[in-house]
């Protein structure tokens, strides 16, 4: 048999971490033995061709066609250091027959690409940026988003972002994030069939929370009492934070992440020499998908498109 060849790798790149589904298109790739006519078809297919990325061996190989393989990534293993440049580490991916054996090499037909640490958009900042509208649009103007990096413990240093500036504000400090276990849910199985061959596919939505502290800050102890019940009240209004799930194409449709108060708001104690009061609160926004660009659930393995002739069926399952 002819030695295989690479004509193309969909996606071409992924994380280091690996366990991303690939599709590899090309020429010579050795089937497996076709079964029986008749009679009880068990077990697993032999295998008949290994995929070797970076010199470390593919998982899950399955050979759908001469001309179609797709496989699980292994995970990059290699000099961390050398995934600094961009647009990432460029490997070596090795085809191998293994009755014959025949095999080829094809140089930097796939790259290793950490994520980027200044990424201009995603499901993060889109949440907060709509959280933050949504306050200024329903309560007041002037919001402050402080995070705990520019002082230490103490609280009056916490509250200088907003006393020192205008009141009444809200300042918001956050988000923590946790993953949220109780909404996690797999979506298995994705069984692709061929005769004699199976292969399925899962993908694992993780889903997080994020929780923030509020500082409410306002003039005099009536104008305080009224910032707190409006911030009451934008909860009750809201038990859903909406966004646009595309931000350049509006007719993309909307996600709602719950969202609810975790305690307060309660005041924090008298006034200052300056006469202002101050409240605290915190609340938390329910299954935002922080490892997703868009605000959609998360795969665990890229999705590829499915194979020609290939019946696809699905079944949710809670975890």
């Amino acid at each position: 048999m002819a030695a295989p060849t690479l004509t193309s790798i969909t996606p071409s790149s992924g994380h280091p971490g690996g366990k991303e589904i690939v599709r590899i298109e090309g020429t010579n790739f050795e089937l497996p033995p076709a079964p029986p006519v008749t009679g009880y078809v068990g077990g697993s297919s032999p295998e008949t061709v290994e995929v070797e990325i970076d010199g470390e061996m593919a998982d899950e190989v399955k050979v759908w066609t001469s001309e179609l393989i797709t496989c699980l990534v292994p995970p990059y293993r290699g000099d961390p250091s050398a995934l600094s440049a961009s647009p990432g580490l460029a490997v070596d991916v090795v085809i191998r027959n293994l009755t014959g054996p025949e095999e080829d090499t094809f140089a930097g037909a796939y790259t290793y690409a950490r994520p980027s640490m200044a990424r201009a958009d995603g499901p993060l900042r889109h949440v907060l940026r709509t959280l933050v509208r949504q306050l200024r649009r329903e309560v007041l103007d002037y919001i402050a988003f402080g995070t705990h990096v520019d002082y230490d413990a103490n609280t009056g240093d916490a509250l200088d972002i907003v006393e020192l500036a205008q009141n009444p504000a809200l300042a918001l400090f956050g988000p923590d994030i946790s993953e949220n276990k109780f909404r996690r849910t797999s979506e298995s199985e994705n069984s692709q069939d061929i005769p004699a061959l199976t292969y399925t596919k899962s993908r694992v939505y993780r889903i997080c929370d994020l929780r923030f502290d509020v500082t409410i800050t306002a003039r005099g102890m009536m104008e305080l009492t009224h910032l707190m019940q409006e911030f009451l009240s934008f909860f009750r209004r809201n038990p859903l934070l909406e966004v646009n799930a595309d931000t350049t194409d509006p007719s993309a449709g909307r996600y709602g992440f719950d969202m609810f108060l975790d305690s307060g708001p309660s005041r924090a104690g008298g006034a200052n020499n300056d006469d202002v009061y101050t409240a605290s609160a915190s609340f938390v926004v329910v299954g935002v998908p922080i490892d997703s660009d868009e605000p959609t659930q998360v795969e665990w393995g890229k999705v590829m498109d499915d194979p020609p002739d290939v019946e696809v069926t699905y079944e949710q399952q809670e975890l």
